[in-house]
């Protein structure tokens, strides 16, 4: 059986932008996903062999339209759950630390991106992972699903095996982001779900470490 941190290097890969491996990656990854839940991977053979007919210059136009002039399915997480306020710039330095600290290079993507994210939650202890993909990954994709839905995206296939990987893999539990920001970002309310990397608040930037302990993060800018 593959390792999780496999599967979650493959599916990040498949969120950066094509070249013209993209069919070779989405076999990949179909693969280590079938070696870990028989039958798992079966989602992406549609897009697979769609990419296999397309050309590389066909790829990344099916990339271009359904992502990064789409803003309803932007791939940074961050933005679908706080927007443009504070609390993701915050929520972008402790991400980066998280980043660092697992040594997961970053791509000229924002920390907030797919492919980051999915990336730390195969490396990341289990309570950071969980809190990661309840708080903000499972919220994300949710958002982006609700938009494309009849929309006859190529990428609808993707997003929902991205969601069912972290739901599968983490127990964690999705919370409504209207719920979260109904408390200041970084308060004791903020602060609830376990390992979670959430904003810091003003006094004392923080994140919740393994067994509930404190790593003071600095502040940074972007």
């Amino acid at each position: 059986m593959e390792s999780k941190l496999a599967l979650f290097d493959a599916l990040a890969a498949l969120y950066e932008y094509p070249r013209g491996d993209f069919a070779e990656r989405v076999a990949l990854c179909r693969s280590i996903a079938d070696s870990r839940s028989p039958g798992r991977g079966d989602a992406l053979r549609d897009i697979e062999e769609r990419a296999t007919r397309m050309t590389p210059g066909e790829v990344e136009e099916m990339f271009t339209r359904s992502f990064e002039i789409n803003p309803v399915c932007a791939l940074e997480v961050g933005w679908h759950v706080y927007g443009e306020e504070y609390a993701r710039g915050a929520l972008l330095v402790n991400l980066r630390k998280e980043l660092r600290r697992h040594e997961i290079p970053e791509i000229t993507e924002l920390p907030d991106h797919l492919t980051h994210v999915l990336r730390l939650l195969g490396r990341a202890e289990p309570e950071l992972a969980n809190g990661i993909a309840g708080r903000y990954v499972l919220p994300a994709l949710r958002k982006m699903l609700e938009a494309v839905v009849d929309k006859e995206c190529p990428y609808e296939a993707l997003l929902q095996i991205t969601r069912d990987i972290v739901n599968d893999e983490h127990d964690a539990i999705e919370i409504e982001p209207q719920k979260r920001r109904s408390a200041p970002p970084g308060s004791v309310t903020e602060l609830t779900a376990s390992g979670c990397p959430t904003p810091p608040p003003v006094d004392g930037p923080c994140l919740h470490g393994p067994n509930g302990s404190e790593r003071k993060v600095d502040h940074g800018t972007e």
